[in-house]
């Protein structure tokens, strides 16, 4: 295995995808990130797993609360992979990126904010034109369910674009 660590999703701060956690609810999803699946670019069949995760709590002015995530990747298996994850954070381009299915969605600077939908996808004709279009402020997923995550290498860019990989090849 090769492990990885780096930042995965963060509080309170929606991310270029207009996603929105409250910091409560990260907190009661965060044990859902050990034991799913690790992708690369959300496209590929699992190449690991995440096997920890930590609310991590910054001291600077500006930045959120975030869960750190520790993935362990199938190197052995995935020889071609690991080469470009390699790469990728050799460029200092290398990210993480969560997947998760929240119960319910609603708007944040949106027409409605009270109002929560049940979670059908990204879109919805059941959700208001100002979700689907990612016309409001940002989207609250309520309630979420981690299902796993994604190593993002370039060409694509991560959701978060403080999702930066620390360390890769850890030894542990």
């Amino acid at each position: 295995n090769s492990y990885i660590l780096g930042r995965f999703v963060e509080a309170d701060r929606a991310n270029n995808n207009k996603q929105y956690f409250r910091l409560g609810e990260l907190l009661a999803a965060q044990p859902t990130i050990a034991n799913s699946p690790l992708n690369i670019n959300h496209q590929s069949s699992p190449i690991g797993s995440f096997i920890a995760s930590e609310m991590q709590y910054p001291k600077d002015e500006g930045d959120n609360p975030y869960v750190e995530a520790l993935a362990a990747m199938w190197k052995h298996y995935y020889p071609e992979a690991y080469d470009a994850v390699q790469q990728a954070f050799a460029e200092k381009a290398l990210f993480f990126s969560m997947e998760a299915v929240p119960t319910t969605i609603s708007t944040i600077g949106g027409s409605d904010d009270t109002v929560q939908y049940a979670y059908e996808g990204r879109t919805s004709p059941n959700y208001p034109t100002e979700i689907n279009v990612r016309a409001c402020e940002a989207i609250g997923l309520n309630n979420p369910h981690f299902v796993g995550g994604a190593l993002i290498v370039p060409p694509a860019r991560p959701g978060w674009s403080k999702a930066d990989i620390k360390q890769v090849g850890m030894e542990m």
